[in-house]
């Protein structure tokens, strides 16, 4: 079974983390878990966007179950996931910034 790269995003970071599609959503997370010392599986969501949106036309977003395997759920080739920290009772928004490219423009001048 061939392996899929998928981008895990929390702000305005980005990890590459290769997996097989029938990983679950648990090795993911353990994957990460390396690069974020202070934190544990337990404090940690992966979700994906909806294609619903809010009145506000922003993107709504579904947490992913531990025990769900990846290709059972959809996730595939080059899929970008979120990252999201616990927070009290509940779960920190998703909050990555739109890119925005240089702007070489102003070197021309």
């Amino acid at each position: 079974m061939s392996a899929i790269y998928l981008r895990l995003k929390r702000h305005k970071t980005t990890w590459f983390v290769e997996a097989k599609p029938t990983d679950t959503v648990q090795t993911l997370k353990n994957h990460l878990l390396p690069q974020l010392s202070s934190q544990s599986a337990t404090t940690i969501q992966l979700q994906i966007p909806t294609t619903s949106k809010t009145a506000s036309d922003l993107p709504q977003y579904a947490p992913l179950d531990d025990s769900a395997v990846l290709e059972q759920i959809g996730i595939v080739d080059d899929s970008v996931l979120y990252v999201v920290f616990k927070e009290g009772d509940g779960w920190e928004p998703v909050d990555v910034p739109e890119f925005e490219p240089l702007d070489d423009d102003a070197e021309d001048e």
